[in-house]
């Protein structure tokens, strides 16, 4: 199955256009700016050739999937298919701190209780992960609401809220 086909947004109703029904030249695309795309938008994802969600049990699991369903009829893990759109996270200092901590065989609970050698060198990489992460909530606060424009760079975001999920994609 090819990504073209894979992906389509039920969320797509926000790129509705109104178009004018005068036959002249001069025949305008109106766009109102609610019926785009934004930064911090909820949608879940449809694939018509699957005939389901894509799907995601995130933190537990980040493998994605096609969840069999009917755009009528939601899967009961709705909740898994709904995504906030976000700018691109920067993961530097996140992927450095986890490769350091792999290499020392320690975990993120032990950085700061122990007297290695290394202690040094993993509780600077967690306060750069810190202020990575510090750095990618300022530039969502900073663009939330802004209209996605084409060939922007995105990510989308596991959304664990079902219950306001479902009554904000209705």
């Amino acid at each position: 199955m090819s990504r073209a086909n894979f992906i389509k947004l039920i969320a797509a109703q926000k790129l509705q256009r109104t178009i004018s029904k005068s036959d002249s030249p001069s025949d305008k695309i109106e766009h109102n700016d609610k019926e785009f795309l934004c930064m911090g938008d909820k949608i879940s994802l449809y694939s018509i050739d699957g005939n389901g969600y894509l799907t995601s049990e995130g933190f537990t699991d980040t493998n994605c999937y096609v969840e069999k369903s009917s755009k009528r009829r939601l899967p009961k893990n709705f909740n898994d298919c709904v995504y906030t759109i976000v700018p691109r996270y920067k993961y530097d200092a996140h992927n450095a701190l986890n490769e350091s901590l792999e290499r020392w065989s320690r975990d993120r609970e032990s950085i700061g209780k122990g007297l290695d050698p290394e202690e040094q060198e993993l509780t600077s990489l967690k306060s750069a992960e810190d202020a990575e992460q510090n750095e990618n909530l300022q530039e969502f606060e900073r663009t939330a609401g802004t209209n996605i424009t084409y060939g922007q760079m995105i990510q989308v975001k596991i959304h664990l809220n079902i219950e306001q999920n479902y009554k904000e994609l209705k």
